[in-house]
């Protein structure tokens, strides 16, 4: 398989306090100064990036054609603790994702390697996601996950691991990083940005009741590229578990499904039609 560099994109935990933030390198009032953020003290911040490696797809051939499946590779030392929430997001995305994607010649659909690292300490960054390549529907194929060695207990004793685990696992999947290659990003009225896939801004405005046409799902702006536009907007769609902050969801919302479907993915059948039916409903009544 090539080495390919993706545009990086980091999914980082700041502070381990009783709130946790799930966003990135935040510049300005966002940024990593604690001291001067003591709002965010006790928050704790994702951020991802994309880099590249080599590796090979493990499901069985008679499979790779018929359902979505997402392979794990774990090493060593990974605890448990981690191993074992890995197994229940694959299983929840992999009973969420139907539809068999374009994957490589070598891994269908998607491939996550789980690894430990030392990466900055205690309490900085915990969590760092690496998509290291898109297959040609730019969708990720191949994926690498650290967490801080340093941080995984505090985050274990907490019962954080669930909800961080899913978070970038739905990233690996393509949530946030597949938006932009796909046009998927653009402006609302006021400049701010949005994501404009047809399901998940259907989905929104009937959340928010809206009147008239939405512009899209309102995007997070703040801190540098690699947490803006890459999650909801936590001042819009608070306690989602994609928004910037990790709020301890273990659940894929109606609008994070939708917006699975917007980036390419084929969703569960049931759930499928149900889209389908909310899709035209909903256009009646605000398009």
């Amino acid at each position: 398989m090539g080495f390919f560099t993706a545009f990086m994109a980091f999914f980082s935990i700041w502070g381990l306090g009783q709130g946790q933030n799930a966003g990135s390198d935040r510049s300005s009032d966002h940024n990593d100064q604690r001291d001067a953020e003591p709002e965010y003290n006790e928050k704790s911040n994702l951020a991802e990036r994309q880099l590249g490696s080599d590796t090979v797809d493990t499901a069985p051939e008679a499979e790779l054609d018929e359902r979505y499946t997402i392979d794990v590779v774990f090493d060593d030392d990974v605890p448990e603790a981690l191993r074992e929430s890995v197994l229940r997001a694959q299983e929840t995305l992999e009973t969420l994702i139907t539809g068999d994607v374009a994957g490589t010649d070598t891994i269908d659909d998607l491939l996550v390697h789980i690894q430990m690292a030392a990466i900055d300490g205690q309490g900085a960054s915990v969590a760092r996601t690496l998509v290291n390549e898109f297959g040609a529907d730019d969708l990720p194929v191949d994926v690498d996950i650290f967490v801080d060695e340093d941080d995984i207990a505090a985050l274990a004793e907490r019962g954080d691991l669930d909800s961080l685990v899913l978070h970038e696992m739905l990233h690996a999947v393509g949530f946030g990083v597949s938006w932009e290659r796909l046009g998927l990003i653009s402006e609302d009225s006021e400049g701010n940005p949005v994501f404009t896939g047809e399901h998940a801004t259907a989905v929104y405005a009937e959340m928010t009741e809206a009147d008239g046409d939405p512009a899209g799902v309102p995007l997070e702006q703040h801190g540098s590229g690699f947490t803006a536009q890459r999650h909801w907007d936590e001042e819009r769609i608070d306690g989602e578990l994609m928004i910037g902050y990790l709020t301890g969801q273990t659940s894929v919302s109606d609008l994070t499904q939708a917006s699975l479907i917007d980036i390419g993915h084929e969703i569960a059948d049931d759930e499928e039609d149900q889209w389908d039916a909310r899709i035209k409903e909903l256009a009646d009544l605000v398009f």
